[in-house]
């Protein structure tokens, strides 16, 4: 890395603030060069958000269809376990329902750890490849196989953080650390610990580090809600700026489109695609539904997605043949 790993103010320019850095990334969850971490626990869904999140950036379209992206950036997504493969299906299962612009989306499978002589030389010589393209956002998915030694050591911990604020300085990116959380505990009185974004695994230092924490838990269902029972709650309860968001209600769509939505947005939607199929008995094809009632395919896909789903809506034929909707009748 070329730059200088300092800055260096005096006189009125320590009185100068850099405009730049209020630029939204995306609105109300990242800025630019934020450092920001995203926890949950197991099988909440954490790397499908992660990446749901690259792909809203890479297109510059609404992440969650909701948080404005102003403009499309560079993503690289550094990703420290499970196979390509695997990384690249669901990559193929959320482009059918999320807007992705595959030039702006690097995904970087990674064998090595960070902070390691042989994690900086490796980091070294991603940088100087493709520092012509270079990135505005960083994921890390996940931390914990990108750090040597114990998350629980503040040195440890430290020493990452210094590589990564070392490409964060050289880009003047933003990057997102995913994580995940200790194990649920119990009080002495038998009932389950109540969690919190403090709950993260490893030392103190590593949410003492980033700006702000994006936590994922499950959705508390109450009475009378039906489809609740598998919903989560993005909540940003520790945050810098006073200006990030408070909490989101999120569902999982799958298998495919892959992608998380906020479920009680598409009310409307679900009404003027309803009207559109009892139209017909025949049915109707995307393109067809699209044009009439005027939205979007993401949007089209995801509440077609969740009325297949409620067995309100029925999917007939391939897509190689094309695919028609039908309502379903009783």
């Amino acid at each position: 890395m070329e730059q200088k790993l300092y800055k260096f103010y005096q006189g009125e320019d320590v009185f100068k603030l850099d405009d730049n850095c209020k630029e939204p990334l995306i609105e109300q969850i990242l800025w630019k060069e934020d450092y920001v971490m995203l926890v949950a626990e197991e099988k909440m869904g954490k790397t499908i958000l992660a990446q749901q999140m690259a792909c809203a950036l890479s297109s510059g379209t609404p992440f969650l269809d909701t948080f404005s992206v102003p403009k499309p950036v560079k993503v690289w997504y550094f990703a420290t376990e499970g196979r390509a493969n695997d990384l690249k299906e669901r990559f193929i299962r959320m482009r059918n329902g999320v807007s992705v612009n595959p030039v702006n989306l690097c995904l970087i499978p990674t064998f090595f750890r960070f902070n390691t002589k042989e994690g900086t030389e490796s980091l070294t010589e991603i940088i100087q490849t493709y520092k012509h393209e270079p990135p505005q956002v960083i994921i890390i998915d996940a931390l914990y196989r990108a750090i040597k030694g114990s998350l629980k050591n503040d040195d440890v911990v430290n020493d990452f953080h210094a590589v990564v604020g070392s490409i964060q300085h050289y880009f003047g990116c933003a990057v997102v650390l995913v994580h995940h959380m200790t194990k649920p505990q119990r009080s002495p009185d038998g009932t389950m610990h109540q969690r919190t974004d403090k709950d993260s695994f490893g030392s103190a230092f590593l949410s003492a580090a980033v700006d702000h924490i994006i936590w994922v838990e499950r959705f508390k269902k109450t009475e009378g809600d039906e489809e609740g029972g598998k919903d989560k709650i993005m909540k940003c309860d520790t945050q810098r700026s006073g200006i990030v968001f408070d909490s989101v209600r999120l569902r999982l769509l799958e298998p495919d489109p892959l992608l998380f939505i906020i479920p009680s947005k598409y009310e409307e939607e679900e009404h003027r695609i309803i009207t559109i199929l009892m139209s017909t008995k025949e049915g109707c094809n995307i393109d067809i539904i699209m044009k009439k009632t005027k939205l979007g395919r993401t949007i089209v896909y995801t509440v077609l997605k969740r009325l297949i789903d409620g067995g309100r809506v029925t999917k007939e034929g391939y897509r190689k043949i094309g695919v028609t909707y039908k309502i379903v009748t009783k």
